[in-house]
């Protein structure tokens, strides 16, 4: 048996009825369920009452869910994180909180986060594996255009590799090494939008990251997860995807005790019949990826 852990760029989920989006949120809940995520790490949502609605539609019985703010000090950059997960699987362990990590708003790039992560901690309900053990889910979203105000640092891609280091070296490992009273044993999972790529178009990451004192952070899921835009004549050029954008980081260590897959989910081609318009206007400019996580 298998946990499966998921993240997904909802693209300005709000109830705005525009003629580039108005969300399908029976087709999100749909697809979330029927992928049979026991924790989504949400991105881009703008709207509290459409989250709360999306949470409806997950059916509450079944599924428990929060969010919060980004605290970005950058208006384009202002949106909320969420979660969701099935409460026949997870417990939450206190309340989430948003990672206020930073120095000062003079000083955004080398000294701090455009747009912090939400940090949230599970544990299983069925404990698989034989014993008590916790999930530490870092979710993020870093910010594709830089800031005027962000200063530092020469261009977007640059800020972005900031971003980046700052939340592995400082915040994962922050708090994958914080210990609680019950001192649990506990895997921590960084994931999100990172607006960088493995491979593929786009400003490119190193697959793993040198943390120092001979630990590691592996930058994994490599398929492409953002979609292309259909032009003005309805068309669009070669495949439908564009960038490997949607990715799970980890430590190295961590394989020692887990059996970690990650890829995307093709959305597009299940929910939508490869609808490329339609996909990108109901649900969103990004599929799920789907982390699959079982005990070795």
């Amino acid at each position: 048996m298998a946990y499966r852990i998921g993240s997904m760029n909802l693209y300005k989920f709000n109830w705005t009825s525009t003629e580039e989006t108005k969300k399908d949120i029976s087709k999100i809940a749909h697809i979330i369920k029927a992928e049979r995520f026991d924790i989504i790490a949400l991105q881009e949502i703008l709207s509290i009452d459409a989250f709360r609605t999306l949470r409806e539609k997950m059916g509450e019985n079944e599924w428990d869910g929060i969010c919060a703010p980004s605290s970005s000090y950058f208006t384009h950059g202002s949106e909320y994180y969420g979660f969701l997960w099935r409460k026949s699987r997870f417990d939450i362990i206190g309340t989430p909180l948003i990672y206020r990590w930073y120095k000062s708003k003079d000083s955004m790039c080398k000294n701090g986060l455009l747009r912090p992560p939400y940090y949230a901690r599970y544990t299983s309900r069925d404990k698989i594996g034989g014993s008590f053990f916790e999930f530490r889910i870092i979710n993020t979203h870093i910010l594709f255009n830089k800031p005027e105000k962000a200063l530092d640092l020469e261009g977007d891609i640059e800020l972005r590799r900031e971003e980046l280091r700052l939340l592995s070296e400082r915040i994962f490992t922050s708090v994958s090494d914080k210990r609680y009273g019950d001192n649990m044993p506990a895997y921590t999972f960084l994931i999100g939008d990172y607006n960088l790529c493995l491979f593929g178009l786009g400003p490119k990451i190193d697959f793993e990251y040198d943390l120092g004192k001979e630990r590691f952070i592996v930058h994994d899921q490599t398929d492409l997860t953002s979609l292309k835009q259909v032009n003005e004549d309805g068309e669009y050029f070669g495949d439908y995807y564009s960038n490997n954008y949607d990715h799970v980081s980890y430590e190295k260590s961590t394989k020692e005790k887990l059996r970690i897959t990650a890829s995307r989910v093709d959305a597009l081609k299940k929910y939508c019949g490869d609808d490329l318009e339609k996909y990108r206007h109901d649900v969103s400019d990004h599929v799920p990826i789907k982390v699959t996580i079982s005990f070795k």
